[in-house]
């Protein structure tokens, strides 16, 4: 099996490692051949430089106009979020099954993400995208009490996601973070949409009422904070 993994900041290697661990040698694991990233980041966010994480991690180089004819048809995509989409056109036109890290996209992309879903259609590929929580213990286990009306009709619900991306990211500079810099696709609706996802997933479908998108202006970014 052959996979492609765009992108090896500190998730396209944890995406990475995990692939190893669980396949260990039936897999062939390849990145693009524009990736530059020197630094090896841990699970537990301690990272440090290497001269190549192709030798680190024992992976190969690809220019992406060859996905194809090396029979790769699985793309991890965890480059920046308004990268995602022009990645993914990219790939599934070559026939790989994708896995596109959240956000999908960036608001102004609904055209792009309209059309993967036609090609991944008449291709059959199957196309995820990354919202892991929805697989914790706890979260499955909330859903199977909902959706068994254990405790009665659910009335209401309250969903938190709160980040500090500088107490997380110590291996960069918080104001270099992709996530508060509007034209990577940052900010808390998108880079911080798990509470979202798992309203949806417990309860389906939502309709908006109401919504506030803020700067509170307490960090020097150009996205909503809150």
């Amino acid at each position: 099996m052959k996979i492609l993994i765009v992108g090896l900041g500190s998730i396209g290697q944890r995406h990475l490692r995990i692939l190893k661990k669980v396949y260990k040698k039936k897999i062939s694991i390849y990145t693009l051949s524009n990736s530059k990233n020197k630094r090896v980041i841990k699970d537990n966010f301690i990272s440090f430089k290497v001269k190549s994480l192709l030798d680190y991690y024992k992976i190969k180089k690809i220019d992406i106009s060859r996905i194809n004819s090396e029979g790769i048809n699985i793309a991890f995509i965890c480059n920046p979020p308004h990268l995602h989409m022009r990645t993914a056109l990219k790939l599934i036109n070559q026939n790989c099954n994708l896995f596109i890290e959240k956000p999908l996209s960036t608001e102004k992309e609904i055209k792009e993400i309209k059309k993967i879903i036609s090609i991944s259609k008449k291709k059959k590929l199957v196309v995820v995208c990354g919202y892991q929580f929805r697989f914790h213990p706890g979260v499955t286990y909330i859903k199977k009490i909902i959706d068994k009306n254990k405790m009665g009709k659910v009335l209401s619900g309250y969903f938190h996601y709160g980040e500090y991306t500088g107490a997380v990211k110590k291996f960069e500079k918080f104001e270099n973070s992709i996530y508060v810099k509007k034209k990577k696709g940052g900010g808390a609706l998108l880079a911080f949409s798990h509470h979202l996802h798992l309203a949806m997933y417990f309860f389906g479908k939502l309709k908006p009422k109401y919504s506030l998108l803020e700067n509170t202006n307490n960090f020097k970014i150009d996205v909503e904070d809150v």
